[in-house]
């Protein structure tokens, strides 16, 4: 199966046409929607959107790595990471049995 990858660009022409709008304002639609998210992962809310998935900050752990040059043990620092968890209903329809 090929993979093919979908631009912010062709989205907003794809907004546009689906909406009835102009290409600003779906590019307007589209930004306010991104930014909309990000402002929520950053105050660690998690983002729901039924029948589609669930976007959300996660900690990531500690892990022990090693400088190659040296031979010194690093622990990495605990960071947090979006995640995103799809719902059934996407799984089903990525899978065709919707």
């Amino acid at each position: 199966m090929e993979v093919t990858e979908v631009t912010k660009a062709q989205i907003i022409n794809m907004v546009a046409a689906d909406a009835n709008l102009n290409s600003r304002e779906a590019k307007q639609a589209i930004d306010a929607f991104i930014n909309i998210v990000k402002m929520q992962l950053r105050n660690h809310h998690d983002v729901h959107l039924t029948g589609f998935g669930r976007f959300q900050v996660r900690p990531t752990t500690p892990r022990v790595c090693r400088n190659f040059q040296t031979g010194e043990k690093i622990t990495t620092e605990p960071r947090l990471r979006a995640t995103f968890r799809q719902s059934t209903t996407l799984k089903a329809v990525i899978n065709g049995r919707r």
